[in-house]
């Protein structure tokens, strides 16, 4: 961990205000009473390294100033108690389990100790328990604390991990099956295709009629297999529902906008450019983007959305912005939504961000358009 300059900062200050009381009045001697509360003082810059040092440190020389108090006076320097507070507190918040135990009844042996031998000093005395009760207490309740808040942070991290490996095996699964409905419409285009040209030109030129039939052949094969890998993507409780449902595009990103903006909600377009010949994989993209952050911005943000969908150096580019809504989280649709836009943008090659800036949420995706 190192010495920090804050902990440098918090050694002098309480070294200085531990010497403040050492005086003739005190101590039999002085320059021997400075020097070892100075050393010991200096030791709590190292309490990260050496959690038990300041402890044991400020204890030992507690010990030997109250051994060392004047025949006619009654306690030693009273100051020492800061530093001594401070190093007992630390140290309860540094140990666990049984060196817990051995710490604090180290600590509170020596307190008493360091107070018995005082002229004054009994055994029956409440005092001591108080000193060193009081920052052991504070330091374990701090400790257990601080402990329980790490856990439920890595517990967090975790769940959000979790979910977002979830999210993007799911939306990996999705993607699979939509390219899949893609590939296999084109090659059912490619049979279809095939088998009339076959039939035209069986009378005329057979062996063309042979390279068709051939072609046919082969497609049949492939949509076969593609139907069958289709078959176990799929969720056996959406296919029957689904089978013959077509597959959206950027083309119904304005029925899409318009759809939303039934809802009551102030939707944008501000641009839409889109090429008629877009790949059905990233028209498909498109849709997908669009729609899930329109879902967002109708559960995380607020006022109106704005939406740009425009063509630009080989790339589809999709913005959608809208105003943060107070009191919400930092991160609108940074669950499951999210990670699944990111992961479709990634499969095609594409890039995507989203987070806040000036008040309101962006999300900016980039697909890549063949030339």
């Amino acid at each position: 961990m190192g010495i920090r300059p804050v902990d440098v900062v918090l050694a002098i200050a309480l070294t200085a205000v531990a010497c403040s009381d050492v005086s003739a009045e005190t101590t039999r001697s002085v320059p021997l009473a400075l020097a070892g509360t100075i050393v010991a003082g200096s030791t709590l810059a190292l309490h990260r390294e050496l959690p038990w040092l300041p402890a044991a440190a400020l204890l030992a020389v507690n010990l030997g100033l109250g051994a060392a108090v004047p025949a006619d006076e009654r306690f030693p320097p009273q100051t020492l108690l800061f530093p001594l507070l401070v190093a007992v507190y630390l140290l309860a918040t540094r140990v666990a389990g049984r060196v817990a135990w051995l710490a604090g009844a180290a600590t509170l042996a020596l307190t008493v100790a360091g107070h018995v031998v005082t002229p004054d000093g009994t055994f029956a005395d409440f005092w001591p328990l108080v000193t060193w009760g009081g920052p052991w207490l504070a330091g374990r309740i701090v400790r257990r604390v601080t402990l329980d808040a790490t856990a439920r942070v890595a517990d967090a991290e975790s769940a959000r991990e979790r979910a977002s490996r979830e999210a993007a095996a799911a939306e990996r699964d999705r993607i699979a099956r939509e390219l899949h409905d893609v590939v296999a419409h084109a090659v059912s285009v490619m049979v279809v295709r095939a088998g009339g040209q076959r039939l035209r030109v069986a009378g005329t030129d057979p062996e063309a009629a042979a390279a068709f039939g051939d072609i046919e052949h082969a497609g049949r094969e492939a949509l076969t297999e593609l139907r069958a890998m289709l078959h176990v993507l799929r969720d056996p409780s959406l296919a029957e529902a689904d089978d013959h449902e077509p597959l959206p595009d950027a083309a119904g990103i304005p029925a899409l906008v318009e759809q939303v903006r039934r809802t009551g909600r102030d939707i944008r377009l501000t641009s839409y450019e889109v090429p008629p010949d877009l790949p059905a994989g990233v028209a498909l993209a498109a849709h997908r983007v669009v729609q899930e952050c329109l879902t967002n911005a109708l559960r995380h943000g607020e006022g109106p959305v704005e939406l740009a969908v425009a063509t630009a150096e080989d790339a589809l580019r999709i913005t959608v912005a809208n105003a943060i809504e107070l009191g919400a989280a930092s991160s609108p649709g940074a669950g499951r939504g999210l990670a699944g836009m990111g992961e479709r943008v990634r499969v095609l090659g594409g890039a995507l961000s989203a987070g806040p800036r000036d008040g309101r949420w962006y999300v900016e995706a980039t697909l890549p358009v063949p030339a």
